[in-house]
This record gives structure tokens, C-alpha cells and sequence, in this order.
């Protein structure tokens, strides 16, 4: 819960400063700490400052590194104890709050939805307009630039992973060396041979980035990539399956599967068949959640730069209703967040369905 709720605050700190879309960071919480610190300082004040530095690029890029470099050291040295008193402190309160927990959970849940009742009532009004406005009309278009390469893209993998079944009983029929012949399955997903199936999403890039006028924030090969990365996961739990249903079946009749080699391929053309009745389906359902994951990551950005700032006079009497010693159980940013997502998720699936 811990962990959670830091990369949480994370995300609601880069949101807070406006600065939307990806970003990439590792290591421990004082190190995540001292890079976003650093970075809105790189951001916000010292862009200005490298704009005025005049001579070669090599030169201009070596001042802006050492810059850079002395900036992180300071931040560090000041995040560093911050970063250790609050621990302290966590630990602190911890046994304290703990308790208290059990006592409010019922009269948490009540205020809960009383806020949340008000926040819609306010907020829906200046919310769905905005919807209309800047995310309804492009939903359609996204969906068409992006429905036939995944399409494609769903086929092709079909026609591999049976392709793939094929070799395997061709190759390891009489299931005597039925381990080795799952080493090479395990293989193709994590391999280049899944080229030609995620190469069908690589036509989204240019249709995509025209979209950049509308999406500032988008970034279409981030988008497709990780669309790759979703599609390999799918091939490879759709063989893992596969592989299982042949695992379950060696644990019951081994001795026989081994010696009787129509047996064995009979057992094959049944777990193949299942996986890939499995496989269909899971596809289906796996194209629209991957429709609906890339429209979001494309209008979420911006129609939250929009709304929130909108909605802050709203939240801010809100936080008010709250008593004291809740205050640390009930987070408004929170509770908005859940509603625009579920505003922005059901505005999404309808589109999908229509289709």
C-alpha cells in the first residue's frame, strides 16, 4: 500500500504541475523524489536560462550536463533527510492511526458517498460539456485508425499460434521429448519471430501523430510499442495454456501417451483445439481492451488539464466536509480521479460496442 500510494503521488505531483504524458523513472523514493524535483527545475527555470547561452551545441549541451549534475546534487542533499523525517514520522503515527481505522470504517463509507454524491452533482455539469466538447467527437476517429491494424494484427497471431501447434506435433508427436519442444514455444513469443503480427500495428504511427494537433501529448510509437509488448504477452499465455493442457494430461497416463503414438497426437489435436477456441475468444475480448487502453492513454492527458483545473473551485469546500480525524483516510483529488476515469471509460465503451 505504501509503494502504491508514493508512484500515486508521483503520478498526482507531475499532473498538479501540468506536466502531462510519459515518464519514465527508477530507483529508491529518494532518488524518484530528487528526479522530479529536478526535473520541474530543469522544466520551469532553467529552460530560460539555456535559451541566453550562445556558442557551438557541443558547448551549450556540456554546460547545460553540468548544470544539471550540480543541480541533482543539491536537490539531493535536501531530499535526502526530508525523505528520512517523514518516514519517521509515518512510523510515528502509524500505531496510532491503525487503531482508529476499525472505528470509522462504517462512517467512512457514509461521508464517502455523501461527498461523492455532491462532487457529481457539481462537477457533472462542467464536466460533460467539456466530454462533448473535446473527447466524444475524436473517439470515433481514433477507433477507426486503430481497429484494422489490431484486427490484422489478432489474425496473424491466430494463424502463428496454430502454425506453431502444427510444428510442435510434427516435431515432438509421440510426447517422449515433449520439454524440449516447449522450450522452443516458450521462445517465440519473446522472439523476432512475432514480427509479422506486430508489424500490423506499426501503420498506426502516421494517422496517430496527425492527431497530434488535436493531443498534444500524444506519442505514437510509445502507444504501438507497448501494443507489441501486449500482444507478445497474449501469444505467450495462450501457449503457456497450451503447454499446461498437455503438462495435465503427461501427469495422468505418461506411460501411455509415451508408447501409443496415435494416443499422444489425439491428446495434441484436443489441447490444440481447446487453446485455440480459448485463443478466439480471448482475442475478441483482448481487442476491445486494447482499444480502449490506447483511446484513453491518447484523450485522459489533456481532458484532465482541462477539467481539473475547472473543477478545483468545486473540490476545494468539498475537502472542508470532512472531519479531522478522517481527513486521513478521504482523499478528494482521489475520489475525482475515480469519477473522471469512470466518466472517460464508460464514454470509451460505448464507442466500442457500437461497433
Amino acid at each position: 500500500m505504501h509503494k502504491r500510494a508514493f508512484h500515486e503521488a508521483v503520478r498526482r505531483t507531475r499532473w498538479e504541475l501540468g506536466r502531462w504524458g510519459w515518464w519514465s523513472y527508477g530507483g529508491n523514493e529518494e532518488q524518484i523524489l530528487s528526479d522530479l524535483i529536478s526535473a520541474e527545475l530543469d522544466y520551469a527555470i532553467m529552460g530560460r536560462i539555456y535559451g541566453k547561452i550562445t556558442g557551438p551545441w557541443v558547448i551549450r549541451n556540456k554546460i547545460r550536463n553540468q548544470v544539471l549534475k550540480t543541480i541533482d546534487t543539491f536537490v539531493s542533499a535536501g531530499v535526502s533527510p526530508a525523505w528520512k523525517a517523514m518516514e519517521a514520522a509515518v512510523k510515528e503515527v502509524r500505531p496510532k492511526i491503525e487503531p482508529q481505522i476499525a472505528q470509522v470504517a462504517d462512517p467512512l463509507g457514509q461521508l464517502k458517498g455523501e461527498i461523492l454524491d455532491k462532487m457529481k452533482n457539481g462537477a457533472l455539469s462542467i464536466i460533460n460539456p467539456m466530454l462533448d466538447e473535446h473527447v466524444i467527437p475524436h473517439l470515433g476517429k481514433i477507433l477507426e485508425v486503430i481497429k484494422s491494424p489490431f484486427t490484422e494484427c489478432f489474425d496473424e497471431c491466430f494463424n502463428m499460434y496454430q502454425a506453431q501447434l502444427d510444428e510442435f506435433k510434427k516435431d515432438h508427436g509421440n510426447l517422449a521429448d515433449y520439454q524440449k519442444g516447449f522450450k522452443r514455444l516458450d521462445y517465440f513469443p519473446r522472439s523476432w519471430n512475432m514480427w509479422p503480427a506486430t508489424r500490423k500495428l506499426d501503420v498506426m504511427y502516421d494517422p496517430l501523430w496527425l492527431l497530434h494537433e488535436i493531443f498534444t501529448d500524444i506519442h505514437p510509437w510509445s502507444l504501438i510499442w507497448t501494443a507489441h509488448d501486449d500482444v507478445k504477452h497474449m501469444m505467450d499465455n495462450a501457449i503457456y495454456t497450451f503447454e499446461q493442457e498437455i503438462e495435465t494430461a503427461m501427469t495422468a497416463e505418461a506411460d501411455k501417451l509415451k508408447s501409443d503414438a496415435n494416443h499422444a497426437a489425439q491428446t495434441i489435436d484436443m489441447a490444440k483445439a481447446k487453446t485455440l477456441e480459448t485463443f478466439r475468444a480471448d482475442a475478441t475480448i483482448a481487442t476491445n481492451e486494447f482499444y480502449c487502453k490506447i483511446m484513453k492513454a491518447i484523450v485522459m492527458p489533456p481532458f484532465n488539464a482541462l477539467v481539473i483545473p475547472a473543477c478545483k473551485a468545486l473540490l476545494d469546500p468539498l475537502n472542508d466536509m470532512i472531519p479531522e480525524p478522517m481527513k486521513q483516510f478521504v482523499d478528494i483529488l482521489e475520489m475525482f480521479d475515480e469519477l473522471v476515469n469512470g466518466i472517460i471509460d464508460g464514454a470509451i465503451e460505448r464507442v466500442v460496442s457500437s461497433v
